[in-house]
C-alpha cells in the first residue's frame, strides 16, 4: 500500500467514524423520544410503572427500533387528532432514519485492497461493504447527501420532541379516544 492510500484509508476510517456516530446519535434520539411516547400513551403519570415499562418492554433485547417505529405509527394514526396531521411526514422520515442508521450499524469501510486503489482519490463517498445473503454488498454513501440528511434527521429530532411535548399536553386530558 502506498503512501497516497494509506491517507485515503485513515481518511476513510474517520470519515466514516465520524457520520456514523453522528446518524447513531440521531438515531438513538428519535427512538429514545419514541420510547416516552410510547410510554406516555400505555402507563401515563405513574413514575414507578412508567420506568418499569420503559424497562421490561422497550428496553427489551426482543423489542426492536423498527418493533418501536410500527407502535407508534399505530397509535398515531389512529388516536391521534388531525392538530397532529404532520405525523405522516415524521412517519417517512423517522423510516429514512432507521435506514440509514442500518446502514452505518450493519457495514463496515470497504479496506479491500482493490476498493483502495480504486478509491483513494476519492474524497466525497464513503464506501462501505457489508455480508448480505452470503455476498459482499458494496454501499457508496456521497457526503453531500449525508450532510443534507443529517441536518433533515436533526429537524426530525427536534419535531418530535415537540410533538411528544404536545403529546404528553393531551394525553393527560381525560377525554382522549385512548381512555375510552
Amino acid at each position: 500500500m502506498n503512501e497516497q492510500e494509506k491517507e485515503y484509508l485513515f481518511w476513510l476510517t474517520t470519515t466514516t467514524d465520524k457520520y456514523r456516530g453522528i446518524f447513531m446519535s440521531r438515531a438513538i434520539s428519535a427512538e429514545l423520544i419514541i420510547d416516552e411516547f410510547l410510554t406516555w400513551y400505555f402507563v401515563e403519570n405513574n413514575e414507578y410503572k412508567r420506568i418499569h415499562f420503559q424497562q421490561l418492554v422497550l428496553s427489551s433485547i426482543d423489542m426492536t427500533f423498527s418493533q418501536k417505529i410500527k407502535m407508534f405509527t399505530e397509535i398515531v394514526s389512529k388516536f391521534i387528532p388531525s392538530e397532529f396531521s404532520k405525523y405522516q411526514e415524521y412517519l417517512s422520515k423517522i423510516e429514512a432514519l432507521r435506514i440509514k442508521r442500518n446502514e452505518f450499524a450493519h457495514s463496515k469501510i470497504d479496506s479491500r485492497p482493490q476498493s483502495i486503489t480504486n478509491n483513494h482519490q476519492v474524497r466525497n463517498k464513503l464506501h462501505l461493504i457489508k455480508l448480505k445473503d452470503y455476498q459482499l454488498r458494496q454501499t457508496i454513501l456521497e457526503i453531500d447527501i449525508l450532510e443534507i440528511q443529517f441536518n433533515e434527521f436533526g429537524q426530525l429530532v427536534e419535531d418530535l420532541a415537540n410533538l411528544l411535548k404536545k403529546f404528553i399536553i393531551y394525553i393527560q386530558n381525560e377525554t382522549h379516544p385512548a381512555k375510552s
